[in-house]
C-alpha cells in the first residue's frame, strides 16, 4: 500500500515551500488537501515541490490547485520531468492563462 498524501510547509529567507509526497488520489488523500488549503490560505507566492509526490489523480489534482488558489505558476513549481508534463493538462500554468479552465459547455477544455 502506497502513501497517504502528506506535505510540509517551511518557510525561509526565499519564501515558503510546500512540499507535497504520497499518493494524491481520491483514495489515499484523506484530509490533506482541505489542511493544505489552511495552510497556504495565509501565505503568498508559494513554491511547489512535487518530487515526492508518487500517484496523483485528477482529485488530488483538484486539492492541489484548490490549496494554491488557482493554477500553479510553472516557475514555481519543482517537479520530474514526466509529472510536470503531464501536470500541465490541469495544474501548472503560467499566471494569467486560460489553459485547463473548462470553457463553455460542449467546448474542448484549452490547453498550453
Amino acid at each position: 500500500m502506497e502513501n497517504a498524501a502528506e506535505f510540509k510547509v517551511e518557510t525561509g529567507p526565499d519564501g515558503a515551500t510546500a512540499a507535497l509526497s504520497g499518493a494524491w488520489t481520491a483514495a489515499q488523500m484523506g484530509n490533506a488537501g482541505p489542511r493544505l488549503r489552511r495552510e497556504l490560505g495565509r501565505l503568498r507566492d508559494v513554491r511547489f515541490d512535487l518530487t515526492d509526490i508518487s500517484r496523483l489523480d485528477t482529485a488530488g489534482a483538484f486539492a492541489v490547485v484548490r490549496a494554491a488558489g488557482g493554477p500553479l505558476d510553472p516557475d514555481r513549481v519543482n517537479a520530474r520531468p514526466a509529472r510536470r508534463e503531464r501536470g500541465k493538462r490541469f495544474v501548472i500554468h503560467p499566471p494569467g492563462s486560460k489553459a485547463g479552465r473548462p470553457g463553455p459547455p460542449g467546448q474542448p477544455t484549452s490547453s498550453t
